[in-house]
């Protein structure tokens, strides 16, 4: 899988550090790929289970069509800290980490599966394992995504004191 790798050492990090910070995350942008070839990227709320990116989603829409033609995806995920000012506007600089995984997408059709990534997006967003108001399981699609590649940077300079 070709990847761009991050260009600078220095800010260059892990596979592990990648999956660390999708996992410390609440909101990740999934881009996948239309039938004309065009990205298509979303804001999705997610959990970590077993080493995959688990996600649930409507059954139908853009996002599964793109998904059932094309199960490569990426997802993306970033924290900023804030900036480092300097006279110069060229010279301020970022206080970042952010992480690209990029996998292959399939859909969770075993119930107890599907019932255990729901638990593990519940439990990570609201505390709770409690999924009682589904009436039907069936209605709704759980989405895994298998890790192939990700990809780290982090650029924390030191602060810089303004005057």
């Amino acid at each position: 899988m070709p990847l761009s790798i991050v260009r600078r050492p220095d800010r260059r990090g892990t596979f592990e550090e990648a999956v660390d910070l999708v996992a410390r995350s609440q909101i990740g942008h999934l881009g996948t790929v239309t039938d004309d070839g065009y990205p298509y990227v979303i804001p999705i709320f997610y959990a970590m289970l077993d080493g995959r990116i688990v996600f649930h989603s409507a059954r139908a829409g853009q996002k599964m069509a793109n998904i059932a033609r094309d199960s490569r995806v990426c997802l993306e995920v970033s924290h900023s800290a804030g900036f480092a000012p300097n006279e110069k506007l060229c010279d301020w600089e970022a206080r970042y980490e952010s992480a690209v995984v990029f996998g292959r997408a399939s859909v969770v059709t075993d119930p107890e599966s599907k019932m255990a990534a729901l638990q593990a997006i519940a439990r990570k967003y609201a505390g709770t394992t409690d999924y009682s108001t589904i009436k039907n399981l069936a209605s709704v699609a759980v989405v895994a995504i298998t890790i192939e590649a990700a990809s780290f940077k982090k650029y924390w300079p030191a602060e810089r004191p303004t005057n």
